[in-house]
């Protein structure tokens, strides 16, 4: 299992933090005390941001010819005939996980 604290940004520098029992975390940013909220991200699969928005290139039977699409990758997850191999993967999944 994971940790994920909510609202805190990937720190550009070194930050030191501490995590309460119950999710509590103070974590000093330079020199600067701030509060966030740490929650537990239970075994899961390959997470995508289902909002990207991605090019495909659909054929058309009646113009015999492919035309490029924009949609969402949540769009895509209704078509039977698309793989989702390439998706933005926002979290990998968790060891023995799939």
């Amino acid at each position: 299992m994971s940790v994920l604290i909510k609202g805190m940004e990937m720190p550009t520098k070194t930050v030191l933090f501490c995590i309460h029992p119950g999710g509590k975390v103070f974590a000093d940013i330079e020199e600067n005390w701030r509060e966030y909220e740490a929650v537990t991200v239970p075994p899961h699969g390959r997470l995508i941001d289902a909002d990207a928005r991605v090019n495909v290139q659909i054929y058309n039977d009646e113009y015999e010819d492919f035309q490029t699409v924009n949609m969402s990758i949540d769009d895509l997850l209704d078509c039977s005939w698309i793989e989702l191999e390439d998706a933005p993967t926002i979290i990998p999944a968790e060891e023995g996980e799939t």
